[in-house]
């Protein structure tokens, strides 16, 4: 079970590319709250299935109390199936403290930090409503967690006015010794073709880069090709996830639910509160009307990789139709399909663990093989035909 949870819809920053938009009457989850959702989320898996809470926001360090305040209480109240619990974060960096970043380590966060690059890069988009850098608060943060050896990530998100610094970016991060980066295109943006033909050129920096780099340290992940990789070897009929389903849900700070964090803020997908519960009636009724009659999709060669295949809600938030990715999606998933093709073809030719990790654990787990992969072999097999 994936439970997000928004300990505020308030938000310290200004960020040009947020999706979560500028709403008045921004909301604070309180303690009675709390203690609904938790409690909620505790009657909702009944079969003890691992329960992995995701606080976010707004920035969910403007209410640090009760994310504290949710630990404690499933150490004690929930005592006996806390273990089930994983906690994950993702915050901006310039509220955290040591106090918490302690706190987090000692209660085994998955911690991810929104950051865009150097100084330089983060402060085009990522302002403070003051006006204010933050850039050397967020360094500060992330020195610390670095030197006490805590496993993080950086996400960065990729814009038409920093794409030119996308592998300097990459670079800077990993030269500072981040483990994890991870990298997001703002596909709200409207790509025009120069803004394309620099993103090609820097991630032909970047795949360089990744094979030169960051496969030979095995702790290393650079998510624009490592969580495609298992796309790529495994075969794999287009499927949406399965957010709004009691496995997977979101419920913002007044204790409603919603299917997804990318319509958290339209009322329409509202599917239920924690204290009446999911409305599968709605949901489904909403999903029904939201679907464009026309396969866009089908036949598309990338479908099996592509996140307008998995990901709806984005789908919706950026057409208005769950099973309709917009052409900036469109676009920018088939630059990388192109260039994970490269990476993952030659890190098949070199068998390097990074691949045959993941390609022997399908064979032995009789899952079947993809047909892009197989391509790819016989592609293989022809050019060191044609060699010797």
């Amino acid at each position: 079970m994936e439970c997000t949870i928004y300990l505020t819809d308030d938000c310290n920053m200004k960020c040009n590319y947020c999706y979560e938009g500028n709403e008045k009457n921004k909301s604070v989850l309180s303690e009675d709250k709390l203690k609904t959702v938790l409690q909620y989320i505790i009657d909702n898996n009944p079969v003890n299935d691992p329960i992995d809470l995701v606080f976010l926001g707004g920035e969910p360090l403007l209410n640090p109390k009760m994310m504290v305040k949710a630990i404690e209480i499933i150490n004690s109240k929930y005592a006996d199936c806390k273990d089930l619990f994983h906690y994950s974060i993702t915050t901006n960096g310039t509220l955290l403290t040591r106090d918490i970043i302690d706190f987090l380590i000692e209660n085994s966060f998955q911690i991810s930090i929104s950051v865009d690059g150097d100084e330089e890069t983060h402060n085009l988009n990522r302002k403070s409503k003051n006006g204010k850098s933050v850039f050397p608060i967020v360094m500060k943060n992330i020195k610390y967690l670095i030197e006490k050896d805590v496993d993080f990530s950086v996400r960065m998100t990729v814009t038409k006015n920093n794409v030119h610094k996308f592998y300097n970016n990459v670079k800077f991060f990993d030269d500072l010794g981040v483990k994890k980066i991870f990298a997001a295109y703002d596909e709200f943006a409207d790509w025009d073709d120069k803004s394309i033909y620099i993103l090609e050129e820097q991630m032909n920096l970047l795949d360089a880069f990744y094979l030169e780099s960051i496969i030979q340290d095995k702790d290393k992940i650079l998510n624009l090709y490592d969580y495609k990789l298992t796309t790529f070897i495994a075969e794999r009929t287009p499927m949406f996830c399965s957010a709004g389903s009691k496995g997977h849900i979101t419920i913002n700070s007044r204790g409603e639910i919603y299917p997804c964090g990318f319509v958290s803020s339209d009322k329409n997908w509202k599917i239920g509160d924690v204290k009446s519960g999911l409305d599968t009636a709605k949901f489904k009724n909403e999903i029904k009307k939201h679907l464009y009659d026309k396969a866009k999709c089908k036949g598309c060669d990338i479908a099996f990789t592509c996140s307008g295949t998995k990901c709806g809600f984005k789908n919706f938030a950026t057409t208005g139709y769950l099973n309709y990715p917009s052409e900036q999606i469109c676009k920018l998933e088939h630059i990388l399909y192109k260039h994970n093709y490269k990476v993952i073809k030659e890190l098949c030719k070199q068998n390097h663990p990074r691949f045959t990790n993941f390609y022997d654990f399908a064979q032995t787990s009789n899952i079947e093989i993809s047909s892009i992969l197989k391509k790819m072999l016989e592609e293989l097999r022809r050019e060191e035909s044609c060699i010797h």
